[in-house]
């Protein structure tokens, strides 16, 4: 049996021409987007190359008002502002909200990074950010409060009031001393008890965890920066036991050594770059741009580091059980998806692209690849007079946590990524997108399936059909203007499908 495949997007006839400078309205109804699907054909080879996207006319985006306010290298600053002092406007806004009223919804819009100063940079760089940028997520106020008497509690959740629910959207996770004051108070309220003792039990298990961790760290150190030591910790152990190909360890110790002392903090939001093991910048946040430029500056193929562009602790790779095994083998409602993704252009020249096979995973916080699927991308760029071009550049060592409980540490590079669609020949993205991407190791093992991580949904929406086929519908535009499968409440209503009872897979 064939294993199910991602569907590619529909789109509207026409949505790839080049766009003009002034986008004009159109009319043109929504059936007339055409459909996309992954062919499910297990004989086809997961790796045909092909070519980048030529730099044509059809890459400059129109540019629409409203957008975060800049500073001067091009920070997003609060309060919003609306144009820059040149007077072009960011792109900004939500599409689904420009959609609103609009008869035919406006696609995603892209544009590049206007170029660096090299010398306002520099000078930037001892600048700290730390307090200077919002939160990216401002918590709400404290949902309304119900109570019910102990004599007569709330039990099942058809029960409770409505707008009632379990959730403290006004507390951070990490805040556990709140968390737990606030289980106490619900467990007071008399709804849903149980639910809420199950709670209390999970919490005070973690603050028991955390409570070891900070003591074997000395006090006044913040918990993010304990699991940041603790993270590194283990990753100087691996670089050590398994060899550092990318020559990291310098970067791993001296950033031990910073925190322990209080030098550096842990600023959610906030990178600082190393380089062989010297901190080259104060906190600010991420710019691929900058990495760029930085990264060259320092050779930044080995001995480079970005610290802060994952989280403190391992970062969760939560379907990495699901890569062990027979692919062919594997569960029906293991749904697969192409991406395709290449190295940075050389100055002269496009580079060429791989399509390779990937299992989606929303478990996955990064994409995982092959340390083979790596090289076959240098490879493949070697050009006619024999000239390697430069492997990717290195962003790090990442930790990752899997379903098992195991973790595991996996070198993490710079690749760009887009989506191709063969049924309309042309690209879902009009750029292609940087993206930090694991490498496993298979020099000895063999490979592994390969993990797409968040980079698809972060960019397009998607949209799914309930049944069999676990499809997912990727598009640049609105999903009202997508069109799936229609489910009858018989296909809805159907038993969950026992993966014994599924025919037999056929070699």
């Amino acid at each position: 049996m064939p294993r199910p495949r991602r569907a590619a997007a529909q789109k509207p006839a026409g949505h790839y021409a080049p766009t003009p400078g002034i986008r004009k309205s159109t009319t043109k109804s929504v059936a007339s987007v055409r459909k996309s699907r992954k062919k499910k054909d297990q004989s086809r080879v997961d790796a045909t190359i092909v070519d980048t996207v030529p730099d044509s006319p059809s890459q400059k985006q129109g540019k629409r008002k409203g957008g975060a306010g800049k500073d001067a290298m091009g920070i997003d600053m609060p309060p919003p502002a609306q144009k820059d002092p040149k007077g072009k406007g960011r792109s900004g806004g939500d599409p689904a909200l420009i959609a609103a009223g609009a008869k035919g919804i406006e696609p995603i819009r892209e544009s590049s990074p206007e170029p660096l100063d090299p010398a306002a940079l520099a000078l930037d760089l001892k600048n700290s950010y730390e307090g200077k940028i919002l939160p990216p997520i401002q918590r709400p106020a404290r949902q309304q409060r119900w109570k019910q008497p102990a004599t007569n509690p709330i039990e099942h959740l058809e029960d409770v009031p409505k707008g009632w629910n379990s959730e403290e959207p006004d507390l951070h996770s990490d805040d556990l001393e709140s968390q737990i004051a606030r289980c106490h108070e619900r467990i007071g309220d008399n709804i849903m008890v149980h639910q809420f003792e199950f709670k209390l039990k999970e919490l005070l298990q973690q603050q028991e965890s955390r409570n070891e961790m900070m003591a074997e760290e000395k006090p006044g150190l913040s918990w993010p920066v304990v699991q940041r030591l603790k993270t590194l910790n283990s990753m100087s152990n691996w670089l050590d036991s398994e060899g550092d190909e990318y020559e990291l360890a310098p970067n791993v110790t001296n950033l031990i050594e910073t925190y322990r002392s209080g030098q550096l903090k842990w600023n959610d939001g906030l990178v600082t770059y190393w380089a062989k093991g010297v901190q080259l910048c104060q906190p600010r946040p991420f710019k691929w741009n900058e990495y760029e430029l930085i990264s060259d500056q320092h050779h930044g193929q080995k001995g480079f580091w970005v610290e802060g562009f994952q989280g403190p602790g391992p970062t969760h790779q939560m379907m990495q059980w699901l890569t062990h095994g027979d692919p062919l083998n594997s569960s029906r409602f293991a749904a697969h998806m192409d991406i395709c993704l290449k190295i940075h252009d050389l100055p002269h020249r496009r580079t060429k692209a791989l399509r390779l096979s990937f299992l989606d995973d929303t478990g996955a916080s990064v994409m995982q690849i092959n340390r083979s699927d790596m090289l076959s991308l240098v490879n493949m760029n070697i050009d006619n007079q024999g000239n390697v071009p430069p492997h990717p550049k290195v962003l790090g060592l990442v930790g990752l946590s899997f379903a098992d409980g195991s973790q595991a540490f996996l070198n993490c590079i710079r690749l760009e990524a887009n989506m191709f669609d063969p049924t309309t020949g042309s690209w879902l993205s009009s750029v292609w997108h940087q993206i930090p991407v694991v490498l496993f190791d298979d020099t000895t093992s063999g490979p592994e399936l390969r993990l797409n991580g968040p980079w698809p949904r972060f960019r397009m929406y998607s949209a799914t059909a309930p049944g069999a086929e676990c499809q997912t519908y990727f598009s640049d535009n609105h999903p009202t203007t997508m069109t799936v499968p229609v489910a009858s409440v018989l296909d809805m209503n159907k038993q969950y499908p026992l993966p014994l009872l599924l025919p037999a897979v056929t070699p």
